[in-house]
């Protein structure tokens, strides 16, 4: 879980110092509570997590690319995590 924990905190930093619109930024407010949970509750808030970061790639994939690919690499640590 200590990879995940590692991809989650480089999320969140890369999360914190992306600039996007006012439509966006609420998208990713939204994400950024689902990975507080979850970090807070793994076992309660793994799905949610998954579901929102898996919308958030679609929504973030046309220009963000270095944003998605940290989402895609905590969906990777979520499955190896057997989350």
């Amino acid at each position: 879980m200590d990879k995940l924990t590692d991809s989650l905190k480089d999320l969140k930093d890369s999360i914190a110092q992306t600039d996007v619109s006012d439509s966006l930024k609420d998208a990713l407010d939204d994400l950024n509570q689902h990975i507080d949970n979850f970090m807070d509750d793994p076992d309660g808030n793994h799905e949610s997590l998954r579901d929102h970061l898996e919308t958030a790639v679609t929504d973030f994939d046309a220009d963000h690319h270095s944003l998605v690919e940290r989402m895609r690499v905590v969906l990777y640590d979520l499955s190896n995590a057997g989350v």
